[in-house]
């Protein structure tokens, strides 16, 4: 009986019990320049950056020359210093392409956050570098 009220007490202490903490989460848009000989307009596709013990991480979608979906998803993560300057590394491969990533920024002086960078491509026995740019709000925040 009195492991019943224990367990019962414990159910009751953990449902009033604070919700965890969630993970920082970062959304907006990455903007790229178009390459020359192979795209026509910028890229501008969705960006998302999560932070989980102090590593923030990034994913987005590959598109095509055409601006169709690959399929392919870069990815790249970096930690977040002390004063939440953070550098992002990844990249993405396919068939026929290859590139990394590096943008440079800051997360946690308020609800925006805005990236700088760079990709550096593979394609087609091809190589070039194009800028990019984030920007980034805090959601939930």
């Amino acid at each position: 009986m009195l492991r019943r009220h224990l367990i019962a007490l414990g159910l009751v202490l953990a449902a009033a019990a604070p919700a965890a903490a969630q993970d920082p989460v970062w959304r907006g848009r990455l903007v790229c320049d178009p390459v020359e000989g192979f795209t026509t307009q910028p890229l501008n596709v969705p960006f998302e950056v999560t932070v989980r013990r102090g590593v923030a991480s990034y994913a987005r979608p590959v598109l095509s020359s055409q601006s169709a979906r690959t399929g392919v998803w870069e990815r790249g993560e970096g930690r977040v210093g002390p004063e939440g300057a953070v550098v992002l590394e990844g990249g993405a491969g396919g068939r026929g392409f290859l590139f990394t990533a590096r943008y440079e920024g800051r997360l946690g002086l308020g609800e925006t956050a805005e990236f700088t960078g760079w990709q550096d491509w593979q394609v087609e026995g091809r190589e070039f570098r194009r800028a990019c740019r984030a920007t980034l709000s805090l959601q939930g925040g």
